[in-house]
């Protein structure tokens, strides 16, 4: 169990910086004209047909993963495992200190909207708090912080476990969905300002 905690995502992490380099958009990836992509059936395992959901897009399949990392979580080492609660309007459990490595990051939702976290890391040489880089224009804070991880309940839905790779730094964790989203209908249902505009925010470093 060691070694999938602690081997595969740095190995992952180090072919991607690798393939993408110094470019600062990441390639895009162009399969070959020859390769055709097809839907499966999650209950024969075929091709699904015309109009039918993909199964690794199903419920089943995102539970069938959780389940996994729910595994590793309690039986795998990480550089720090994290217990997360979302309530309105605040994230529970974020300590000031991270350790840098693998993370492993267990969020439950006890609130009664739909909650997210996502997690961004202050790009090398930025200055700026991150209160200066959340009043910025959108679309222009991706040139001061970066995506790092993310997970996201329904009320009453059991805890979702997300690994992420945590580099040395400032970081901040944010809940993007909108004052009044009771979850289990279309993205953007509330009609309120984001979460993190109400606390919902937590800053941590990453040593």
């Amino acid at each position: 169990s060691v070694g999938l905690s602690t081997v595969p995502l740095p190995i992952w992490i180090d072919i991607m910086k690798a393939w993408i380099g110094d470019r600062s958009e990441p390639p895009k990836f162009e399969p070959p004209g020859n390769i055709v992509f097809v839907s499966v059936d999650k209950g024969s395992g075929g091709a699904a047909a015309e109009g039918t959901p993909d199964a690794f897009m199903s419920r089943e399949f995102n539970d069938a993963v959780n389940e996994v990392f729910s595994y590793m979580f309690d039986s795998c080492d990480f550089a720090e495992k994290l217990d997360v609660t979302a309530v309105e309007y605040a994230f529970e459990g974020v300590p000031d200190t991270v350790s840098a490595g693998p993370v492993a990051l267990r969020f439950t939702n006890e609130g009664d909207e739909y909650h997210e976290l996502i997690v961004f890391r202050k790009n090398d040489g930025v200055t700026e708090s991150f209160d200066e880089i959340l009043a910025l224009p959108e679309g222009q804070s991706e040139e001061f912080m970066t995506f790092v991880g993310a997970a996201n309940r329904e009320p009453g839905e059991p805890a979702v476990v997300t690994v992420f790779e945590a580099e040395g730094g400032e970081h901040i964790a944010l809940c993007f969905v909108p004052v009044g989203d009771p979850g289990g209908g279309p993205e953007g249902e509330g009609d309120g300002p984001p979460h993190w505009v109400e606390g919902q925010r937590s800053e941590f470093t990453v040593e």
